[in-house]
């Protein structure tokens, strides 16, 4: 599970129970609103950090070339 995706799980209920404009009436976040958006940020910001610390073999293998 990714970062954002474990924030929206907590955050989504509540921001529904304050009634904000990122919910729809099921509870789902509205793909256009700026909740989703940050959500999606977040998704991506946590898969950098993530290859940044564990790269993948094919990424290990090109830097050590370079060296």
């Amino acid at each position: 599970m990714k970062l954002g995706d474990a924030i929206s799980t907590v955050a989504t209920p509540i921001a529904g129970a304050l009634g904000m404009d990122c919910v729809d009436e099921q509870g789902q976040l509205k793909p256009e609103s700026f909740c989703a958006k940050r959500k999606a940020k977040v998704n991506d910001y946590s898969d950098a950090v993530w290859d940044f610390l564990w790269p993948s073999s094919k990424n290990k293998q090109q830097t050590e070339n370079k060296i």
